[in-house]
């Protein structure tokens, strides 16, 4: 007998209780009776497991483009994100599953720091594991010059937080610090080409032999190593997400993005190149300037 064989909820409890079967719900929790067989049947309700954690070694195709399609999102909306903030759990002993967890816990301290300032939420994260660095963390955001000595103390204290342990500065015989900022006061011009350089540094880590479309350039493929102007390099084994987007330009605010406005465009016999350049800027200047003559 099923629950889709009595008319309602209350007859198939009713019976339920006469033929002496506990109702139990997907969880394993009692929602029948008190019984011989409530043990054994909480006993035979199979444990729901958590999903092994994600397990690699480089940056795959996919997360190149998201993450390429939110730094040109931020460009449209008028900010450059031209500022890294790296933190080495593995200063501090964390690595693998402990690491990708206080990973977690930071990002979204550090969301409520920028929303308690009144700053945006363009922000993206790539993970790597460096024989200098461990397990570490860099953050690539917008942020005005000013706030730069004001988020390396707040995110010290946070990490200190997270992992209960001192963060590690820079001193004579110490080589590796915990948490440092790169973040110069620049012309805009100057930021964006700063903007891509971080990029590029970070998405070094592609598949060197993975075969990728190029969105908005027609058919064709190209190595996802030759999408950046570097070599690519191993960034160690990395356990849980390698890279993320903030909400503010995660899948929701992309949507239709890549129709508008194409990623990518065609040199030499079809070769695909990314456009790393102000397009995005300079677009966002137009749709301004349109804005203020319609007002």
């Amino acid at each position: 007998m099923q629950r889709s064989d009595f008319d309602s909820a209350a007859d198939y409890a009713e019976w339920a209780r006469r033929a002496g079967i506990d109702l139990i719900d997907r969880q394993g929790r009692r929602r029948g009776f008190e019984g011989a067989s409530s043990s054994l049947a909480l006993a035979c309700v199979p444990v729901r497991q958590s999903k092994p954690l994600r397990r690699t070694h480089h940056l795959t195709a996919r997360e190149f483009w998201k993450t390429y399609k939110g730094v040109a999102l931020a460009n449209l909306n008028g900010e450059v994100m031209a500022s890294m903030l790296t933190i080495s759990w593995g200063s501090l002993g964390l690595s693998g599953a402990a690491a990708w967890e206080a990973h977690k816990r930071f990002t979204e301290l550090f969301r409520k720091w920028r929303q308690a300032r009144g700053l945006s939420q363009s922000w993206f994260w790539v993970r790597e594991r460096g024989s200098k660095l461990g397990d570490h963390s860099h953050i690539v955001m917008n942020l005005s010059w000013e706030y730069g000595l004001q988020l390396v103390r707040w995110a010290e204290r946070a990490v200190e937080t997270i992992s209960g342990r001192p963060v590690m500065r820079l001193s004579r015989n110490q080589r590796v610090q915990t948490v440092d900022l790169k973040s110069e006061r620049l012309r805009q011009d100057a930021e964006v080409v700063r903007q891509w350089e971080l990029f590029q540094y970070l998405f070094k880590g592609l598949g060197p032999h993975e075969e990728v479309s190029i969105p908005g350039d027609g058919p064709g493929s190209m190595n996802a190593s030759d999408l950046i102007v570097r070599s690519p390099r191993r960034q160690g084994l990395v356990v849980g997400k390698r890279s993320g987007l903030s909400t503010e330009l995660g899948p929701a605010a992309l949507a239709g993005f890549l129709e508008d406005h194409p990623l990518a465009f065609a040199i030499r016999e079809g070769r695909g190149q990314v456009a790393y350049d102000d397009r995005f800027m300079v677009h966002a200047r137009i749709r301004e300037g349109l804005r203020r003559l319609e007002i």
